[in-house]
């Protein structure tokens, strides 16, 4: 015997469907007011990373200036051709530069108001303008007149321990 259909059963099955239905419904239009609220926020949020990885790079240039005076000043009571290495990362392209005689200076980025970093150095400082974006040492060599720098964007995952003392 096969169970009568009745007109209850037949309405209760077709109420389920339409309740399930409207489920699909709303959950579709809460998915689309979350993505569009993100989409709202999306510029916000790109220039709230930007302006934090500038903010990191900016730390990052001072500290590696603090690190380069450190070294000239350790350099500086070396003998001529002792040479020590300074690691630095840049998020944005730097551009270093030697300026004045004793002055290593780092200018942060492409934009129209670029930041510069300078740090004045006991002895006065020879290094050619180079531009650099990522990691990379800079050499710092005693020569008679001063330092001697060079930078290498190729750098090894050992390369900031390495330390060259002459004695006079």
């Amino acid at each position: 015997m096969t169970p009568a259909k009745t007109p209850l059963a037949s309405g209760r099955r077709w109420r389920q469907r339409s309740s399930s239905g409207q489920l699909s419904l709303e959950f579709a239009l809460l998915l689309a007011a979350f993505f569009s609220f993100l989409l709202v926020l999306l510029p916000a949020m790109q220039q709230a990373l930007e302006l934090g990885t500038e903010g990191i790079d900016l730390k990052a240039a001072s500290l590696f200036l603090d690190r380069a005076r450190n070294v000239a000043e350790r350099l500086n009571a070396f003998g001529e051709g002792s040479s020590e290495t300074v690691e630095g990362f840049a998020l944005h392209d730097w551009r270093l530069s030697a300026t004045g005689k004793n002055l290593l200076q780092v200018e942060l980025g492409e934009t129209e108001n670029p930041k510069t970093l300078t740090a004045e150095l006991p002895v006065e400082i020879t290094l050619a303008e180079r531009k650099v974006n990522g990691k990379f040492t800079l050499r710092l060599t005693r020569i008679s007149q001063g330092l001697d720098a060079s930078v290498d964007e190729s750098v090894s995952a050992s390369a900031g321990a390495s330390v060259e003392v002459k004695d006079e």
